[in-house]
């Protein structure tokens, strides 16, 4: 299913395959860095390991499936949408990795032809809306192998970050989703945006997943 998913990327766009797989790297080694600081960066090399493969199934969920998401709806509406990496925003993520916060902003869908409001809406709310499933699949999951307390961690871990990602992207500013989908329909943005922002505050203050 992960080679399927990267191998569509790949034979559309050469480009946009190297773009999402830099920036899928770059926030597992960021997510990581910000878990790894909680330790005090002082771990074990097996824990290190561990807490690096969390961070990419996190990172891969939150992060690369809610890029697919916008991606696949954008074509499947007859447009023209590839993925496009920023730069800038690989630096941002590790810098304010080490500072204990995460800036997940390493890129966006750009959609070249869409113009009407209808279109951007539903592609935008396309990845918050990724998010918030698979956050209540793992959230469902870690507390269902909460005696397996590994498995329950990372499972909380990769629900947190889904969360976090899509509240983020939900805020009804600039490029961001939540103005797309707010000036596409209230209705779902008040939904995905409260939805989100209620999971991520339950999951800082009762998990603690960051």
């Amino acid at each position: 299913m992960v080679y399927e998913m990267y191998r569509s990327y790949f034979y559309s766009n050469r480009k946009e395959s190297e773009d999402i797989t830099i920036a899928v790297l770059g926030l597992t080694v960021a997510y990581a860095i910000l878990i790894l600081g909680g330790y005090g960066f002082h771990v074990s090399l097996p824990l290190a390991l561990i807490i690096l493969g969390e961070s990419f199934i996190a990172v891969f969920t939150a992060f690369f499936l809610h890029e697919f998401a916008h991606r696949q709806v954008g074509r499947r509406l007859g447009y023209h949408t590839r993925f496009q990496l920023w730069p800038f925003g690989v630096l941002l993520a590790f810098v304010t990795a080490f500072i204990g916060v995460l800036f997940g902003a390493m890129g966006a869908v750009n959609i070249y032809n869409a113009r009407d409001h209808r279109s951007m809406g539903m592609i935008a709310a396309a990845g918050p809306a990724t998010n918030l499933g698979i956050g209540f699949i793992f959230l469902i999951s870690g507390l269902v192998l909460s005696g397996i307390p590994l498995a329950s961690e990372i499972a909380m871990s990769v629900s947190g970050l889904n969360f976090y990602l899509g509240t983020f992207n939900m805020i009804p500013f600039g490029p961001l989703d939540g103005h797309k989908v707010l000036a596409w329909d209230f209705r779902y943005f008040a939904f995905l945006f409260a939805a989100l922002l209620i999971m991520t505050v339950i999951s800082f203050s009762v998990f603690g997943f960051l």
